[in-house]
């Protein structure tokens, strides 16, 4: 199945990829390169017959050896391409198609396509610092965000309608974490640009923003409606998932609290402030949700301790925008982690505790 797949990646990577002469110049000069260092050797003279008899053999092998080593080559070296690199299109057109064929579950799929938003949006940074972000490549972007983020929603759905809102409220909160962060790391570059005079390139970061805000809200809207259905389950069923959720979010939050002090004298105090107080929110909640665990209100301790998580992970994001771009970290605030609080949940009447609720999604 999967090398039907990867076939038909390659055949219409043939029609999408267009190669543009300083490309192929590019793999030329590897072919030239690997040609000069590694000659072909004839230990003793040979005759005629012997030569005809195993040329064919041994060059097509060597050819084929050879364009493996040339792909596989430019393939890895396209990783670190940005638009307008002379490999990018072979970055989005074959790595990451190819990389995406190998996943096999919605889970592994919906963070493959996280990962895919967080490259993409870590991509439009880099290009804009640069003052290299202008309509074209603004309009390409938008497409390929989108399109990760909509096929993110779509296996999201696919986990909650097979009953398990845990997972899908995992996977929404990491995919808004991560545009909350790079929304602010894009809204503090484009102020820069402002300050810069740059407004062709202010004005662009302007028009992704308002995509990046417009996906924010869908993606909140699918995290409520996860979270319904996390508080509609039965508590005992909720009880393994908060207690495994709770290592993880004291996992996350130690390992952004080290990345925070190693990186201490690149950040700048305010933003080292910024990044400590992001954590004590955290910390602060998480204290929340074991109160909850140990009175046994297993569906409220879960959904404190994704809501610790996902402050954790965009503070961590945060910081390495500001060590990349010297911007400032942000605080976040409070009210915009909270979707309901559990005393208004917990309404008679504001959810029917016996009847699941399935998020239709926004796509």
């Amino acid at each position: 199945m999967i090398f039907r797949k990867f076939k038909k990646l390659i055949k219409e990577s043939r029609r999408e990829i267009f190669l543009e002469e300083r490309e192929r110049g590019v793999m030329r000069s590897e072919i030239l390169d690997f040609m000069k260092n590694h000659p072909v050797i004839l230990l003793k003279p040979q005759s005629f017959l012997y030569i005809f008899k195993y040329s064919s053999i041994r060059y097509s092998s060597a050819f084929a050896a050879l364009s493996l080593v040339i792909i596989f080559g430019v393939s890895s070296a396209a990783n670190n391409a940005l638009p307008g690199d002379v490999l990018y299109n072979v970055k989005v057109g074959v790595n990451e198609k190819v990389l995406g064929l190998l996943q096999v579950s919605d889970e592994s799929k919906a963070q493959y396509e996280i990962k895919l938003t967080e490259t993409r949006l870590e991509e439009i940074e880099k290009v804009s610092s640069k003052d290299n972000l202008d309509e074209k490549a603004k309009d390409d972007f938008v497409l390929l965000l989108n399109k990760s983020i909509k096929k993110v929603q779509n296996y999201s759905l696919s986990i909650e309608n097979n009953n398990n809102p845990e997972l899908s409220l995992k996977i929404n909160s990491e995919l808004e974490a991560s545009l909350n962060a790079h929304k602010e790391i894009l809204s503090e570059i484009s102020k820069e640009k402002e300050n810069e005079k740059d407004s062709s390139v202010s004005d662009n970061i302007r028009g992704l923003l308002s995509n990046v805000n417009d996906n924010i809200s869908k993606v909140q809207k699918n995290r409520q409606g996860s979270e319904d259905n996390v508080f509609a389950k039965s508590s005992t069923d909720v009880k393994e998932s908060a207690e495994g959720k709770l290592k993880a979010v004291e996992n996350k939050v130690n390992e952004v609290s080290n990345f925070i002090e190693k990186n201490k004298d690149l950040m700048g105090e305010e933003s080292y402030d910024s990044a400590k107080a992001n954590l004590d929110l955290a910390k602060s909640t998480i204290e929340d949700g074991k109160n909850d665990l140990d009175a046994e209100n297993y569906n409220s301790a879960f959904l404190k301790f994704q809501k610790a998580m996902r402050i954790a992970q965009e503070t961590h994001i945060s910081v390495k925008g500001s060590i990349d771009f010297k911007i400032n970290v942000p605080k976040v605030k409070e009210s915009d982690k909270v979707y309901e609080d559990d005393e208004i949940r917990s309404k008679e009447g504001e959810i029917n505790t016996d009847q699941p609720i399935h998020s239709k999604g926004m796509w």
